[in-house]
């Protein structure tokens, strides 16, 4: 038995007690680190979020979307606001 099979579990329930425990895990760091958003938006912004997902290599998800859009929107803004016209 290599190590990787010695760490894991059992029985089916064994397992999912396991996933369920490494979920409330993540979620508890998830809400640590970042703030949670529940919205409803339009399909075109639905869109947009895949668009910059495919785009950027970095973003994995609609949540790390969001940022990257919201991230690009504030530069956008901080430039012309230096360069009024």
């Amino acid at each position: 038995m290599n190590s990787e099979n010695s760490t894991m579990t059992n029985t089916p329930n064994d397992r999912k007690k396991a996933v369920a425990l490494a979920r409330k895990t993540h979620h508890k760091k998830q809400l640590n680190e970042n703030k949670r958003v529940d919205t409803y938006i339009k399909p075109e912004t639905k869109a947009g979020l895949l668009r910059i997902k495919a785009h950027f290599s970095d973003v994995k998800n609609e949540g790390q979307a969001i940022d990257k859009a919201l991230g690009l929107a504030l530069e956008s803004l901080d430039k012309m606001q230096q360069n009024p016209e």
